[in-house]
């Protein structure tokens, strides 16, 4: 049996520590498992600008900090299956940058990672 990596201790912001096929595989074990969202997990299933993902950011940010996972169908804080989210040529990372620095003050600390579903 293969351990799961540890998604809040980990750098899971680089490729060299924490491989892309590794990560997706520990989310999809998340959603499989049910893995409910918490003080530390929110899922989210797109960028979408009226959606309350930055005052997540921001939540997190105020505590313990946390893990947003975009693209993941849910119903309450249940998820219920990985369905990826096509950013239609957009820049991800600077979309998601930049949306928070615009919404978010103080900047809090972050970091973003794509992973593509063709990672595995």
């Amino acid at each position: 049996m293969q351990l799961m990596g540890d998604l809040y201790s980990d750098d899971i912001t680089s490729e060299t520590t924490y491989a892309a096929a590794t990560l997706l595989q520990d989310i999809r074990h998340l959603i499989a498992s049910g893995q409910r969202e918490g003080p530390l997990l929110d899922y989210k299933a797109d960028i979408s600008p009226k959606d309350n993902w930055p005052e997540t950011v921001a939540a997190f940010a105020n505590t313990f900090g946390g893990i947003i996972i975009f693209g993941v169908e849910g119903q309450a804080d249940q998820p219920r299956r990985l369905t990826g989210y096509d950013p239609k040529g957009v820049e991800m990372k600077t979309r998601l940058g930049s949306t928070i620095l615009s919404r978010v003050q103080p900047r809090p600390d972050i970091s973003i990672r794509i992973i593509n579903s063709g990672s595995q």
